[in-house]
């Protein structure tokens, strides 16, 4: 829900139906009050006026007039709707298949064009630009419902499997150790299909390579070792032929390469005040944006990690911003030690940084 003001800037409401798992109607409501968004559970199985239509939608996206919702205000028939009525049909009504229901998200936009960046004298929405709109709005969520279905079912799989054979139950048939094989395998392989069609190669798992996959134990490890593995192997790609083969050897495979921060006594008692503290926080955006670029195998570069911050910033607005503290950057780094390895080891601005306080160091 938070995502929407971010996507569309000032839009004034949001309202999302759903089925609770018992089978109750529920939904949640962001709105606009005072230039500021406020979050609340509004909507319950008695405020639904048309159940009928609610229930028996399919997926797909359409724009309403606000006397057409179905949970609010008074019904109006569609013919009772005057014919120029269309520009004021400003909602719009997306329906996302999730397990065995629908969810609903109602987005109330302006009936000019400033929830998009364009100043309101540009006119109004007209029809061209809201089935546009509305078919990339529609796009999106479904990539993201399918994204994150997947990866839950994937995790589910994965920590059941694995907590089966750790508990070493069976049940006489497959033999859970073979089965744990089997979905990292199609898993596996599921995945290179993704990573090659993102990259335009075709991306193969070496025998040597699924067995120490298997033998991992955690999902997690797994996924950020397989998309470091086939990034270090595009890399090595000298061949222009998009229809090469490149195979991921087990030698590519660092599973341990991801660092977690372990806690250490001196520098967790050591508590950053003021400029110090301020660049810490800096450091803590550049990784967490440099882990959601690596989480989906992108590359980690100063203008897509300036880009995945709360507040986009240019690549050269970041170097500038590490050189200024530049001292105090390399006095957190050497005061914890566990803490941002993505960026100490990925992120070149850093990376450049740092050896240049080596090379001084050397110099002097």
């Amino acid at each position: 829900m938070q995502v929407w003001p971010d996507i569309f800037p000032g839009i004034d409401r949001v309202v999302l139906l759903y089925n609770h798992l018992n089978g109750d109607l529920g939904g949640e409501e962001l709105i606009l009050v005072d230039k500021q968004y406020r979050r609340r559970n509004v909507i319950g199985s008695d405020r639904l006026l048309r159940k009928d239509a609610f229930l028996n939608a399919q997926p797909g996206y359409n724009w309403i007039h606000k006397d057409q919702l179905p949970f609010e205000g008074e019904q109006q028939m569609p013919g009772q709707l005057q014919i120029f009525s269309e520009f004021q049909h400003v909602v719009l009504h997306i329906k996302m298949r999730f397990e065995d229901g629908i969810d609903h998200y109602f987005l109330f936009f302006r009936e000019d064009q400033s929830n998009f960046g364009i100043h309101r004298i540009q006119g109004a929405l007209d029809t061209g630009r809201k089935a546009l709109i509305g078919s990339i709005v529609y796009r999106f969520m479904r990539t993201f419902y399918q994204t994150k279905s997947r990866d839950i079912q994937y995790v589910e799989q994965f920590t059941g499997v694995v907590r089966s054979v750790l508990n070493g139950n069976g049940d006489g048939s497959v033999s859970k150790e073979e089965e744990k094989r089997l979905w990292v395998s199609e898993w596996a392989e599921d995945f290179l299909v993704t990573l090659s069609e993102k990259h335009s190669v075709n991306l193969q798992l070496s025998k040597d390579a699924l067995e120490k996959l298997i033998s991992c134990g955690s999902f997690k490890k797994a996924k950020e070792g397989l998309i470091k593995a086939a990034g270090l192997v595009i890399m090595l790609n000298t061949t222009t032929n998009e229809g090469n083969e490149l195979l991921i050897h087990s030698q590519y495979l660092n599973l341990d390469g991801y660092r977690e921060h372990t806690p250490n006594t001196s520098s967790e008692n050591f508590k950053p005040k003021g400029r110090l503290a301020r660049t810490k926080l800096l450091l803590d955006n550049l990784e967490q944006a440099a882990a959601e670029l690596y989480s989906r195998g992108d590359d980690i570069t100063g203008a897509s990690v300036g880009q995945m911050l709360k507040r986009p910033v240019s690549a050269p607005a970041i170097t500038d911003a590490l050189r200024k503290n530049s001292e105090r950057i390399l006095r957190l780094l050497n005061k914890f030690p566990d803490k941002w390895p993505l960026i100490r080891e990925q992120f070149r601005p850093l990376v450049n940084l740092v050896e240049k306080s080596v090379n001084m160091r050397g110099v002097g």
